[in-house]
């Protein structure tokens, strides 16, 4: 049998830190297709850490799950809607007790951790971003349904804006994320500065 040389594509992701339970799993919704592009946009504050807003756009479609129907129950059933249903969820607040999440391989955040109500979520994108967000705005549009208006094609309209710690009260869990994700920055950020050569000012 062949050995495939196709690099491994991750797939993007969004988690909820809030899933409900002690040690239970965090909600994790997983892109259909990655987006083409991300948008991002920071802009300066009066103090502290500028603000970033993320946009992308997420296609979803059920024409490939509905060739192999005994193997996509629920797409035949409902089409996408379960996966609309599960991003509209993730901008409604509940209450949290514990999230872990052993689904995502850089998993970076530790296990049974405790979050505050107010929904925050984990954006990853590769192996090196996972950062701490509020989905703010979802534009849906549903392009496509079956003759029961179950919908099989849409494009969702992300709109996150990245939580610092300035964004929440001392204390709460998106802070702590957001210092994890700076960290990680200022470190990437060092192999450039080192390989720059020397200037005298």
């Amino acid at each position: 049998m062949p050995v495939s040389r196709s690099p491994k594509v991750l797939k993007g992701a969004l988690v909820r830190l809030d899933a409900p339970g002690a040690g239970a799993l965090a909600q994790v919704v997983v892109f259909q297709y990655n987006p083409d592009t991300l948008y991002r946009r920071l802009e300066k504050r009066p103090s502290g850490p500028p603000q970033e807003i993320i946009t992308c756009s997420l296609a979803f479609d059920a024409t490939d799950a509905l060739e192999f129907p005994d193997e996509n129950p629920l797409v035949v059933e409902h089409g996408i809607y379960p996966m609309l249903a599960a991003l509209e969820l993730l901008m409604h607040p509940r209450e949290a007790r514990g999230a872990r999440s052993s689904w995502w391989p850089f998993w970076p955040f530790g296990a049974g951790s405790e979050v505050e109500h107010e929904p925050v979520l984990i954006f990853l994108w590769g192996d090196q971003r996972a950062v701490p967000v509020r989905l703010t705005r979802l534009d849906i549009t549903e392009e496509l349904h079956d003759p029961m208006l179950r919908p099989i094609r849409a494009t969702v309209r992300l709109r996150m804006q990245v939580v610092t710690d300035q964004d929440v009260p001392g204390g709460h869990r998106g802070a702590e994320l957001w210092r994890q994700h700076v960290s990680r920055m200022r470190t990437l950020a060092r192999g450039v500065y080192a390989g720059a050569p020397p200037v005298r000012i």
